[in-house]
């Protein structure tokens, strides 16, 4: 029981990590793009 709580755990904080990187470079973009409108 504790082995399956455990990979449980786990799938959820991997599933969250990719969220942030997902979310993280998301923004990344966003900030290019409105880098790019302002130097043109």
């Amino acid at each position: 029981m504790m082995i399956n709580q455990n990979v449980d755990m786990v799938n959820k904080n991997m599933g969250f990590q990719a969220y942030e990187l997902k979310s993280f470079s998301y923004l990344r973009i966003i900030k290019l793009v409105k880098g790019k409108e302002i130097y043109d």
